[in-house]
């Protein structure tokens, strides 16, 4: 969340993100959004790749990467 917070829901469970928190979320994972105010700025990323997952950036952060 860049700037202000937001509710979201995620696989059933209430998420409340404020500013600076960062939520990530594996494949095929239920969630919705509520609507944000209009100083709200949050930033979605999503990665196309299957082979892109948990495990996968568990691994990448082992091997000293960048993530």
């Amino acid at each position: 969340m860049l700037k202000g917070e937001c509710y979201e829901l995620v696989e059933g469970e209430p998420i409340h993100l404020k500013e600076g928190n960062v939520l990530t979320m594996d494949i095929c994972c239920h969630h919705s959004i509520v609507k944000l105010n209009k100083d709200d700025l949050m930033i979605n990323f999503i990665f196309n790749n299957r082979n892109i997952s948990f495990q996968f950036l568990d691994e990448t952060h082992k091997k000293d990467s960048f993530i």
